[in-house]
C-alpha cells in the first residue's frame, strides 16, 4: 500500500475516509493541514472517499495551491481499507454536527490506530477522552489535536489500544446475536 500510495518509510500519515459532504468538515480539516504540514514535512494528509459528483463543488470551496502533502482521493474498492487504517499514523473524523455515529468510526476504533474527533453528540455516542483526542470542530481545533498526537507517541499508542479494545468487546458478533435476539424477544412479547 505505501508503494501504491507514493509514501516513502519516513511518511507519517493522517487520513481521513469518507464522504465529503458539507456536515463532514473535511474543509476544515484541510485548512488544518496546511497548517500542520508546514511543520511536518514527512507528514501526508490523504482524504479519501470523494465521489465525481462531489469533485466539482468541492473545488469550488476549497483552495487551489494546497500542500503536495495533503492528497484528495477518489473512493477505493472496500477490500483495501483495511490496509489503509493500517498504514494511518493518525485517523480523523471533522464531522461540524450531526447525532448519528458514523460508522466510520467503528472502523477506526477495530484498527487500533488513534483517533482525533470533533467533540459532538455523533462521537460521543462511542469515544470519549480515554479513546480518541476529541477536539472542538474548528480548524483550530484540528490543528491542535492532531498535533498533539503526533508528538505524544504515549498518548497516540494508549488511546489507539483503548479504542481497539473497546470496539472488540462492544462491537463483537456475539454481542450483536445477543442484541438482536433481545430485540426479538422484546417484539414477541409486545404482538
Amino acid at each position: 500500500m505505501r508503494r501504491k500510495l507514493q509514501l516513502s518509510d519516513a511518511n507519517r500519515v493522517v487520513m481521513y475516509i469518507g464522504s465529503f459532504a458539507k456536515y463532514q468538515g473535511v474543509n476544515n480539516l484541510i485548512e488544518a493541514a496546511q497548517r500542520i504540514t508546514s511543520k511536518f514535512p514527512q507528514l501526508v494528509f490523504f482524504l479519501i472517499g470523494i465521489t465525481e459528483e462531489e469533485q466539482w463543488s468541492f473545488r469550488q470551496c476549497t483552495r487551489k495551491d494546497l500542500s503536495p502533502q495533503i492528497r484528495i482521493m477518489p473512493r477505493l474498492p472496500r477490500e483495501e481499507v483495511n490496509c489503509l487504517l493500517a498504514l494511518a499514523d493518525v485517523l480523523v473524523s471533522p464531522r461540524l454536527y450531526g447525532s448519528n455515529t458514523p460508522l466510520k468510526i467503528m472502523e477506526y476504533m477495530a484498527s487500533g490506530r488513534p483517533i482525533v474527533a470533533s467533540d459532538i453528540a455523533a462521537h460521543r455516542t462511542i469515544l470519549d477522552d480515554t479513546r480518541a483526542v476529541l477536539v472542538d470542530p474548528t480548524i483550530e481545533g484540528f490543528t491542535s489535536g492532531i498535533t498533539r498526537v503526533l508528538l505524544d507517541d504515549n498518548l497516540a499508542i494508549r488511546i489507539g489500544r483503548a479504542a481497539r479494545v473497546y470496539a472488540a468487546d462492544a462491537f463483537n458478533w456475539c454481542r450483536f446475536i445477543r442484541h438482536v435476539d433481545k430485540i426479538y424477544q422484546e417484539l414477541r412479547l409486545t404482538s
